[in-house]
């Protein structure tokens, strides 16, 4: 993995559970809270994010559904992953990242931006969406 590659947390993953379980399997992490308002707008933080060149984790399975989100994620060139359980819990986040880990660090260290992922804690847990034209639906 390169070593600036950083993972950012939105406000939807926590501020203590899941970020210290992150950076135990090795991940540098940002948490939302550390840099941003906790009512701060999505379009206001992507952007951000992006200007820091930092890969998005969120727990929100409804970003990137508005059309003012979808706009900044690709002005703002983002790497995005979704952590997209039908029940979510520290737990279940923790089992997908384990599981996708390699296939996330993949992506995000040599696909180019901008694109969203969804993970799941599921084996075929990983859909892909390019948002420079085209659409991969499963890795």
């Amino acid at each position: 993995m390169k070593p600036n590659l950083t993972f950012f947390l939105d406000r939807t993953i926590g501020r203590h559970d899941l970020p210290e379980r992150l950076r135990k399997l090795g991940l540098s992490i940002e948490i939302h809270y550390d840099h941003f308002r906790p009512d701060e707008s999505d379009v206001v933080w992507i952007s951000e994010i992006g200007e820091r060149g930092w890969v998005v984790l969120s727990g929100d399975k409804k970003i990137g559904r508005k059309v003012n989100e979808i706009l900044e994620i690709i002005t703002a060139k983002v790497k995005m992953f979704i952590l997209a359980d039908r029940k979510p819990s520290p737990d279940r986040h923790e089992h997908a990242m384990r599981r996708h880990l390699e296939s996330i660090k993949v992506l995000a260290e040599y696909v180019p931006p901008p694109f969203m992922v969804k993970v799941t804690s599921q084996t075929q847990g990983i859909y892909f969406r390019w948002l420079g034209g085209r659409n991969i639906n499963r890795l």
